[in-house]
């Protein structure tokens, strides 16, 4: 079965939600939405819509009430732009809620995708096929995934929070390492620099204000499996300097 580890949620007020038990990983990835094909087999890609932070809620909402009326309580640990629109607010809108929790049977995996196609019948605003999705864990090692998953609950910032489900943000660290390895990619958006800035400044204000040395930073970055590059570092101190007055990265 493996080691356990079991901690308890304490939302915004301090009120406990309930210990979370991290396990070891329950096998290979369980995707949700399963992936839709054509008739020649390939892969469709489902539209997307622009989704904002009270939708986000609400679509969250409705899981939450499926999952509670059948006596299930879920943790979801959530990476990307559902945490920049919801929690941190610094996103208008995002396309998806990227979750993972390696923890979750398949049966608790099938649950929650027919709570995410529950509240895709239910709520009036369109939310996308793909709105609620665990599509990242297919680039992550399942033991990266329970490290992360503990991590956030040691962590402990909360994204959303009802009974039968509750969201937590993946250490900022991790945020941050993936961000910078993608501005160093083609696949680079816009807005990937100040997501940048944003966890680094949640992870400093978690860290008694200390900027990160470039060495540290680079060290995560190999932990996670994810180029963090010079220029890209360099580009992230600049800019946190030009929004906060101070030094976020020591070059």
């Amino acid at each position: 079965m493996g080691c356990q580890t079991s901690k308890s949620i304490v939302n915004e007020y301090g009120t406990p939600l309930g210990p979370v038990i991290i396990s070891a990983p329950q096998g290979g990835p369980f995707l949700i939405p399963p992936t839709q094909r054509d008739e020649h087999g390939k892969p469709i890609v489902p539209q997307e819509y622009d989704l904002s932070r009270i939708t986000l809620q609400r679509g969250l909402a409705y899981v939450a009430t499926y999952l509670n009326e059948r006596n299930t309580n879920l943790v979801l640990f959530a990476v990307g732009g559902a945490v920049n629109t919801i929690l941190l607010r610094s996103r208008d809108i995002t396309h998806d809620i990227d979750i993972m929790n390696p923890s979750i049977s398949d049966d608790q995996m099938q649950l929650l995708h027919r709570a995410a196609s529950s509240a895709l019948a239910q709520i009036s605003i369109p939310l996308g096929q793909n709105w609620l999705n665990n599509s990242a864990t297919l680039f992550l090692p399942a033991h990266l995934q329970s490290e992360l998953a503990r991590d956030a609950v040691a962590q402990n910032d909360i994204v959303f929070a009802a009974p039968g489900l509750t969201v937590l943000a993946v250490p900022w660290r991790y945020a941050l390492c993936a961000k910078l390895e993608r501005m160093g990619k083609p696949t680079r958006r816009a807005y990937d620099i100040d997501d940048a800035v944003t966890y680094l400044d949640r992870h400093i204000s978690d860290h008694g204000g200390r900027p990160v040395p470039l060495q540290e930073l680079q060290a995560w970055g190999d932990h996670y499996k994810a180029a963090v590059a010079l220029p890209q570092a360099r580009e992230v101190h600049e800019k946190y300097r030009q929004v906060h007055g101070k030094e976020g990265i020591v070059l």
